[in-house]
């Protein structure tokens, strides 16, 4: 895959991500954003692996390699402990393991300079877009708990202060540069 294939399956994993309440408005089950956005991490965690190992002659970066079991083995007495179902139990385990995939995906894909500026872009922009969908949130529903949360997720909850959050974390990241290509205005 080239770097143009991969940063189009990111930017999908991404899409997916960042508007499975906007498709779910619209009437797409959310099973369906959740199930394209698995697939892409799994296909994106097969191939950074075999294209690092296989092709690069690399070893594939892992960290938590020892970690993780130690989660699943932990994972797997509480169920017996607790005598849960399996189906939720199974869920659970997609839920925390596929992102942990993508982390490890991510770090072993080498990226152009210019993929990863257009990505970091698109992210941006991503997390801007939630500022107008909140907004017309606000004019169409008034403030109430449990409506949307930008494009992200129907239901409010968490998302309302964890996606904030990340966004700071995130845009943040940019200010020393930022910063450092001000200096002459300012200074």
């Amino acid at each position: 895959m080239k770097s143009k294939h991969l940063e189009y399956l990111l930017v999908l994993i991404l899409s997916c991500a960042f508007t499975r309440g906007l498709m779910r408005l619209v009437g797409i089950p959310t099973i369906i954003p959740k199930s394209i956005m698995e697939f892409s991490i799994l296909s994106l965690f097969a191939w950074s692996l075999s294209h690092r190992c296989l092709t690069q002659k690399k070893p594939a970066r892992i960290p938590g390699a020892l970690l993780m079991p130690c989660l699943f083995g932990i994972s797997v007495l509480s169920f017996i402990q607790n005598e849960q179902p399996i189906l939720a139990f199974l869920l659970f385990l997609r839920n925390v393991f596929v992102y942990y995939l993508l982390f490890v995906a991510l770090l072993n894909v080498d990226f152009s300079e210019s993929s990863a500026k257009r990505i970091n872009k698109y992210l941006v922009f991503l997390f801007l877009i939630q500022i107008p969908a909140g907004l017309a949130k606000y004019a169409v529903m008034g403030i109430r708990e449990g409506g949307p949360i930008g494009t992200v997720c129907v239901n409010g909850g968490n998302y309302s202060t964890t996606l904030p959050l990340f966004a700071i974390a995130f845009l943040s990241s940019f200010l020393p540069s930022f910063l450092c290509s001000m200096t002459p205005m300012f200074w």
